[in-house]
């Protein structure tokens, strides 16, 4: 079903996302030389995890909200055509 790859997709990307933000995060800042240049690096990396967390945060719930109503839509489309006399 169309639902599940694309909610599949939307799991990879936040995935990929947190893998993203992890090696960032354990990333040796301080060998880039000025103290300047680090803390910059450093206010860059808590911005960028600060921001990718709530997109991952998006990217599960919307797969989380596609799985279910691919599950709903299997449902209901099940339900019918036992109603209707059909079956699977």
């Amino acid at each position: 079903m169309r639902l599940r790859h694309i909610a599949g997709v939307l799991s990879n990307v936040a995935e990929g996302m947190h893998a993203a933000t992890r090696e960032l995060h354990d990333a040796d800042l301080a060998c880039l030389g000025t103290s300047k240049l680090t803390e910059s690096a450093r206010n860059l990396n808590a911005q960028w995890g600060f921001g990718a967390a709530k997109l991952r945060d998006a990217h599960e719930q919307m797969s989380f909200g596609l799985r279910s109503a691919a599950d709903l839509y299997a449902a209901a489309e099940e339900f019918n055509a036992r109603s209707l006399g059909g079956g699977r």
